[in-house]
C-alpha cells in the first residue's frame, strides 16, 4: 500500500492518479522501491514503464514543469532533477481541464526520450520554487530544498505528444470495474 495525504475528494491525489492511469492502460502499479526510485510508477502489459505526474499548475499556466536540477541552497550542491533521472519509457502528465468541472483532466502521454530531445532542441523559460515551497521543503528536512524546472508550453509540447486522453475523476470513481481495481490496489487510508 502507498500513502499520501490528500484532503480534496473531488480531485485525485498523485497516488490515485497513478492508480487511474494503471486502470486506464490495463497496467500494474509498481511497488518495488528500486523501480520507484527510478521514477517508474506503472508497468504496461508489454513491460514498458510509465512515470505519472500530476501537474495542477499546468491547468492555469499552460506549461508542463520538468524538474531538471535539485539544489541544496545551504551548500550550493546540485544533482539532476527527476525529469533527467527518470528511467521510465513514457511520462504521463495529468493536467486539469479548467474549462470543465473540477476533477476533469487531460492526460498527456509522451515518450520520455523524445520529450527530452524536444527540450534539448528548444529554449524554454526556467523557474525555481517559490519562497513558500522552499521554506516548506526546509521544514520537511529535505536536503535538496530547491529545484529548477523547464516550463514547456503545452501548445508546443503537443508536437511530440503520443496523445491526449480526457479523464473525469467523478465518472471514474463510479465505474464498477475501477472500483474493483481500486480494492485490489489500495492506497493507505482507504
Amino acid at each position: 500500500m502507498r500513502y499520501e495525504r490528500h484532503n480534496d475528494s473531488s480531485t485525485p491525489s498523485s497516488f490515485e492518479m497513478e492508480r487511474i492511469a494503471a486502470f486506464m492502460f490495463k497496467a500494474s502499479i509498481i511497488l518495488d522501491p528500486s523501480l520507484q526510485k527510478r521514477d517508474m510508477d506503472i508497468m504496461l502489459e508489454d513491460g514498458d514503464t510509465v512515470s505519472v505526474k500530476t501537474q495542477n499548475a499546468a491547468g492555469r499556466t499552460g506549461n508542463i514543469s520538468l524538474e531538471v536540477l535539485q539544489t541544496d541552497t545551504r551548500t550550493g550542491e546540485t544533482i539532476p532533477g527527476n525529469f533527467v533521472l527518470c528511467e521510465a519509457k513514457y511520462i504521463l502528465f495529468a493536467v486539469p481541464d479548467l474549462a470543465k468541472p473540477k476533477g476533469c483532466y487531460d492526460l498527456w502521454l509522451f515518450e520520455h526520450e523524445k520529450l527530452k530531445g524536444f527540450v534539448a532542441q528548444n529554449s524554454f523559460r526556467k523557474a525555481n520554487l517559490t519562497p513558500e515551497r522552499l521554506g516548506a521543503n526546509r521544514g520537511l528536512g529535505k536536503k535538496y530544498d530547491d529545484t529548477t524546472s523547464v516550463l514547456v508550453p503545452l501548445r508546443l509540447a503537443q508536437k511530440v505528444a503520443i496523445g491526449v486522453n480526457k479523464m473525469d475523476f467523478a465518472e471514474i470513481k463510479k465505474n464498477q470495474s475501477y472500483r474493483a481495481f481500486a480494492k485490489l490496489n489500495p492506497i493507505r487510508g482507504e
